[in-house]
């Protein structure tokens, strides 16, 4: 993870590097556009500690304010709980069979959340900016063996082994979730560009699930 962490700020670092020539080629008073499409890429930090990836769509409602909708997949936001349980879980197969045991686990998460931004201009073609934003969050169980493949459903019918988020007879939930953040968008010509640190909290968890999370994003305008 932290490899994976270094390389998300040296893609900013290189991303920064790409479009600051083109910001001396644009008039200071270069227009926003209405509306931009972006990918980002990114990890969070504190709590559970994971890749992510997004798409956000946003659209522009005054030279101030631009409402947005993000879609982010979150490679595991399983807690430590859940992660003990399959260590107890290894531990009673292997005195059960004399054999050794290996389940690992993950909840996948996808979650939307739509929102406003609301800018501060800095020139034309650089804005920080301020937002808050509420959706969803699903968490997907995933199990697996090793020697087996994916045990999910046989994990659920003999262990029975929860942290409480999601049901120790169910593999799937879904939570609201609201989120803060805070960025810089760029611009140079149709190329949006993105730096943004979100705090998330996901609510009605026996186990808390809130984070920090940095990304960085590049996407086009229209």
């Amino acid at each position: 993870m932290k490899v994976f962490k270094n390389s998300v700020f040296q893609v900013v670092i290189v991303m920064t590097a790409c479009v600051s020539p083109a910001f001396a080629q644009q008039k200071a008073t270069a227009p926003f556009s209405e509306a931009y499409v972006s990918a980002l890429a990114g990890a969070t930090i504190g709590g559970q500690d994971t890749a992510i990836v997004a798409v956000e769509y946003g659209e522009r409602l005054d030279d101030h304010v631009t409402a947005f909708a993000t879609l982010t997949y979150f490679n595991d936001l399983m807690t430590d709980r859940m992660r003990s349980n399959l260590t107890r879980a290894n531990a009673m197969l292997a005195a059960s069979t004399g054999s050794t045991w290996t389940l690992q686990g993950r909840d996948q998460g996808l979650a939307l959340s739509v929102g406003a931004k609301v800018a501060a201009a800095l020139g034309s073609n650089v804005r920080p900016y301020v937002g808050a934003g509420a959706g969803a969050v699903n968490l997907r169980r995933k199990i697996v063996e090793p020697g087996l493949g994916e045990v999910t459903e046989s994990f659920i019918k003999v262990f029975g082994l929860s942290d409480g988020n999601i049901a120790s007879t169910s593999a799937s939930v879904t939570r609201p979730l609201a989120e803060a953040l805070a960025g810089i968008n760029v611009v140079a010509g149709r190329t949006y560009v993105d730096f943004a640190y979100r705090y998330r909290h996901a609510f009605n968890l026996v186990e808390p699930i809130n984070f920090s999370q940095l990304s960085a994003g590049i996407g086009v305008r229209f």
